[in-house]
């Protein structure tokens, strides 16, 4: 229709008709842009809100998941003290408690998440939607953090290896069958006492081997400042988390 009206108005030279005609469809198309961005433009931020309102729920999960990271390593340090006063010399520590401390003071845990899966699970595509600077600025630093500083791998000493290699097998399953790592949630509790049945005979084998090493010492103060690195880094990172939850609460 429109093209049969121009045509017909160019051969018989009605120019004003010809420009009222174009300014018709230009101001049309322009019109439907703006449209389409302005229908796109809101649902962007539909989808920047989504997240946003996404986001309390998976860092009330993290900041659990921190807290049981603290607790589970002042558990493995209370153990370590057991362990340094009887290779320090104190008799007031037994067999048994000796063997059992040893070995739950290399248990190690670390934060079940990383870079990568937590941009899936927070959305990170999304995150550029978000026309608040400080509160995307503030998700883009938490998801760049250094996660292999918070994976258990970190821990992975010569104390944990050595005491692993003295320590019985027998001795080592029963523990961690009694006693062991215990998943709750989104993270891995330590019991604070451990009442798995040993047999005394290997328990004192064991106890005895373990004071014949006296350089585990020196393993372990190096283990449990690994401990207390991992601990810096996790404060580090609940400090992002914090900020974030802030700057949530405050939209």
């Amino acid at each position: 229709m429109f093209v049969r009206r121009l045509t017909t108005s160019l051969k018989e030279q009605h120019w004003m008709t010809i420009v009222i005609e174009l300014l018709i469809v230009i101001v049309g198309v322009f019109i439907g842009n703006w449209v389409n961005d302005w229908n796109q433009a809101r649902e962007e931020q539909r989808e920047a809100t989504t997240l946003v309102l996404n986001l309390r729920p998976q860092l009330e999960r993290l900041s659990a998941v921190e807290e049981g990271e603290r607790a589970y390593y002042q558990i493995t340090r209370r153990y370590a003290d057991v362990v340094l006063a009887a290779l320090g010399g104190s008799h007031q520590v037994s067999d048994r408690d000796l063997v059992v401390a040893a070995y739950q003071a290399s248990q190690v845990a670390g934060l079940p998440i990383d870079g990568q899966s937590l941009s899936m699970a927070l959305g990170a595509d999304e995150v550029r939607k978000i026309d608040d600077p400080r509160l995307r600025d503030a998700i883009i630093q938490m998801m760049t953090f250094n996660f292999g500083t918070l994976r258990a791998d970190s821990m992975q000493t010569d104390y944990k290896k050595h005491v692993r290699e003295i320590i019985p097998d027998v001795i080592q399953h029963a523990i961690r069958q009694s006693c062991g790592d215990r998943q709750d949630k989104d993270y891995l509790v330590l019991p604070a006492n451990c009442t798995a049945a040993l047999p005394a005979d290997t328990v004192a084998r064991a106890a005895l081997s373990l004071r014949a090493h006296p350089e585990l010492a020196d393993e372990l103060a190096y283990h449990e400042a690994q401990t207390d690195g991992f601990l810096d880094n996790l404060a580090r990172f609940e400090i992002r988390v914090r900020a974030l939850l802030a700057l949530i609460d405050k939209r």
